[in-house]
C-alpha cells in the first residue's frame, strides 16, 4: 500500500493544516498498482506502538478497497490521505439482518487511536437497506478528524461512540439514525444526503446516545445542508424524515445556520417509539 512516513508534532497543529498533503511519498497500491503494502491494515501494522509525538501519514492511491480496518488504540496520531472520497473507498458489507453481525461489529472502519485524521477518504457499507443496522464508519478515537470525506451507507452508518470528534465538508449518505453514538462531536460545512429507505421505514438524521444529565456530549450540525441524495429521484415525498430522535434519556442534538430542505418533516424531530 505505502510508505509511512514520520513527522515530530509537538502541538496538534499539524494534523489540521492542508500541508499534511504536500509530503511526497509512495503509496498504498491496490490491484495492478506499485506501493509498499496491498493493504492499509498491513500499513498499520507496521507502525510502531508510540508515546511521543510523532504523526504517521499513510497515502492511499485511488481504488475500491475490499478491507475491513481496524485503526487500534496503540497507534495513536495516524493520517490516512486518499486521493478524494470518491475514488479512495473502504467498502465492507457486515449487517445485522443478513450476516447476524452485532451492530458495533458490522463498521468497514474502526478506529480507537486518539489524534487520527482521515482526509479525501470514502467509508462504505454496501449492505443496503436490506441489511438493516450496518456501520460503515465506527470512532472511538479521542480528536479524531474527518476532511473532504464520504461516510455512506444505509442504517446506522456512521458511529460516533465516544470521545471528541470533528468532521468538516464531509458527504455522509444514509437512512436510518444515520449519526448515532455518546461522543461529543461537530459536522461542519457537510452534506447530510437522504436515501431512499425500506418501504414503511423512515429516515431519522440523528440518535445521540447522551444517557446522563451532567455528560458534556451531543451532536451539532452547522452550516451543513440537509436534502435528498440525488439518486433518489421521485422518491423525495414517499416517506417522512426528520432531524433526530431521542436514543436516550437525556439525547442531545443541536442543529444550527444550516440549510434544511423540505424533505425533512415539519415537526423537525421524533419521538422515540419504545
Amino acid at each position: 500500500m505505502c510508505n509511512i512516513q514520520e513527522h515530530d508534532v509537538s502541538d496538534c497543529s499539524f494534523l489540521r493544516n492542508s500541508a499534511i498533503t504536500e509530503a511526497k511519498v509512495n503509496y498504498i497500491g491496490g490491484r495492478n498498482q506499485a506501493g509498499n503494502y496491498k493493504t492499509l491494515s498491513s500499513a498499520v501494522a507496521h507502525i510502531p506502538n508510540r508515546e511521543g509525538n510523532k504523526v504517521y501519514n499513510i497515502y492511499v492511491k485511488s481504488g475500491v478497497y475490499h478491507e475491513y480496518v481496524t485503526i487500534g488504540q496503540n497507534h495513536n496520531n495516524v493520517a490516512i490521505i486518499g486521493e478524494g472520497p470518491y475514488k479512495t473507498i473502504f467498502t465492507g458489507d457486515l449487517n445485522v439482518k443478513i450476516k447476524k453481525v452485532d451492530t458495533f461489529k458490522t463498521g468497514t472502519f474502526k478506529v480507537f487511536g486518539e489524534s487520527f485524521t482521515a482526509r479525501a477518504i470514502g467509508f462504505e457499507n454496501s449492505a443496503g437497506p436490506e441489511g438493516h443496522q450496518a456501520v460503515a464508519l465506527h470512532v472511538e478515537a479521542d480528536m479524531a478528524i474527518f476532511y473532504n470525506c464520504l461516510i455512506s451507507g444505509y442504517q446506522d452508518t456512521l458511529s460516533t461512540a465516544t470521545h471528541r470528534q470533528f468532521y468538516l465538508e464531509c458527504t455522509i449518505e444514509v437512512t436510518v439514525d444515520f449519526i448515532f453514538g455518546y461522543a461529543p462531536v461537530i459536522f461542519q460545512k457537510c452534506r447530510i444526503e437522504i436515501r431512499r429507505p425500506l418501504e414503511g421505514q423512515q429516515c431519522i438524521v440523528t440518535a445521540d446516545g447522551r444517557d446522563i444529565d451532567h455528560l458534556d456530549s451531543g451532536i451539532i450540525i452547522q452550516q451543513c445542508s440537509i436534502a435528498p441524495s440525488p439518486r433518489m429521484g421521485f422518491f423525495n415525498h414517499s416517506f417522512e424524515s426528520y432531524l433526530g430522535r431521542p436514543w436516550k434519556a437525556f439525547s442531545r442534538t443541536v442543529v444550527m445556520n444550516s440549510e434544511i430542505g423540505d424533505i425533512i418533516h415539519p415537526a423537525g424531530w421524533l419521538k422515540w417509539e419504545l
